[in-house]
């Protein structure tokens, strides 16, 4: 996340053969996180008053396709956090 918006510019000094620290030193992906993407993107229409997804459609999504509740909620909740804070910036 951090580098996100340099991605494509880091990629190419890489390509140019340069060493990239920001690159070589990143964490690899989880291998669940196509997982939680698509639950995150599944259960984003069921949201709170406030306009919070909502842990009970998690849990049912998680209990419907078999994945853990605990890892796919704590990864979804921080998802939502921050497209939230990303769409009341942009509004601003």
């Amino acid at each position: 996340m951090q580098w996100g918006k340099n991605i494509e510019a880091l990629q190419h000094i890489r390509s140019l053969g340069r060493p990239v620290p920001a690159l070589d030193n990143a964490p690899a992906p989880r291998p669940d996180a196509d997982l939680f993407m698509r639950c995150f993107l599944d259960v984003s229409g069921d949201r709170s008053f406030s306009g919070h997804i909502t842990f009970a459609a998690v849990a049912l999504w998680c209990s419907a396709y078999g994945v853990s509740l605990e890892d796919c909620w704590a990864v979804v909740r921080r998802a939502d956090d921050e497209v939230r804070r990303w769409q009341s910036q942009s509004k601003r």
